[in-house]
């Protein structure tokens, strides 16, 4: 007895559905593969950035730093007029017009290549690594810590600091009463701002500075040898122990121009647990050797503000 129509029509629908069905994981494997690569390429570039943008950071806060002071004792002499003489730059410098020096260090600050530059740097670096999720989220607060030391340098409120300090200096008031020329009151003040900027706790923020930046590089280096796989593991291991800590930061950019600035209920021992606690969750997941290499780093990283403080 042969088929019907009937039965060839019902025959011919199921073999079109599984002919669908088919196609469909025939093309889904491929597209969850891309997806996965992409993924991971997604992550490894957000990664090469934070390494690069903490790179430049490092190298520009130091330059910047002695730039942008040498740009404050200049614009201050400029506030004061062509005619200006010695005794006058003495005068106003030495003898109470803070709103000046305060007026004149702020305008050359902000207006400063280098600050500009840093302060793109601190926002690119600040969104980056906010996009890290999971033990990955670790740069975010590696970050977040350079960015504040960045600050403590460059900000323009820590050379009017300096400055109102050495306007009380009675023996560098001594030294500038000697000197007739008002560019060489410049230079020697300019001199003597960089010099007391590249000490103290700015100096011990140089030093946090570069032990933050090594930590990335290493941190980035172990990242960068793990497999597609790993690193997505890595990225989206979100057990409630980390939740507020990835909620942190989600919140949009700071618009262009404003310096970006953490929480002020959020000290630097606070970053520093954060990390600590993310590296032990990290060390069952990267090699024994890249392990003790970043734990060593962090080690040293943890001293200098126990030091500092």
């Amino acid at each position: 007895m042969g088929l019907s129509s009937t039965d060839w029509t019902a025959l011919g629908s199921i073999f079109t559905a599984i002919t669908a069905i088919v196609a469909f994981f025939v093309g889904i494997v491929p597209y969850r593969q891309q997806s996965r690569l992409a993924r991971a390429t997604a992550l490894r570039g957000l990664v090469r950035t934070v390494l690069h943008d903490s790179q430049e950071i490092y190298d520009l806060t130091a330059y910047a730093s002695s730039v942008i002071s040498d740009a404050q004792v200049r614009a201050f002499r400029e506030q004061l007029g062509a005619t200006a003489t010695a005794n006058d730059f003495l005068r106003y410098f030495f003898t109470g017009r803070p709103v000046l020096v305060a007026t004149s260090f702020i305008g050359a600050c902000l207006e400063s290549p280098s600050y500009v530059r840093l302060n793109e740097l601190w926002n690119e670096i600040d969104r980056t690594s906010a996009e890290l999720r999971g033990r990955l989220r670790i740069l975010y607060d590696a970050a977040t810590l350079i960015i504040r030391d960045s600050q403590t340098i460059c900000f323009p409120d820590a050379s009017i600091e300096i400055a109102s300090e050495m306007a009380s200096d009675s023996q560098l008031m001594a030294r500038c009463r000697g000197v007739n020329n008002i560019d060489t009151l410049v230079i020697i003040l300019s001199q003597e701002l960089v010099a007391r900027l590249h000490s103290g706790s700015f100096k011990e923020a140089e030093a946090r500075l570069e032990h933050g930046r090594a930590f990335i590089d290493s941190l980035a280096g172990t990242i960068r040898e793990l497999s597609d796989s790993s690193l997505r593991d890595l990225a989206s291991d979100r057990a409630s122990d980390w939740s507020d800590l990835l909620a942190y930061g989600a919140a949009s950019a700071p618009p262009r121009g404003i310096p970006v600035e953490a929480p002020e209920d959020d000290p630097y021992t606070q970053r520093l647990e954060n990390i600590e606690q993310l590296m032990h969750a990290l060390r069952a997941r990267i090699p024994v050797q890249a392990a003790d290499d970043l734990e060593a780093k962090f080690t040293e990283w943890q001293k200098a503000y126990v030091n500092d403080s």
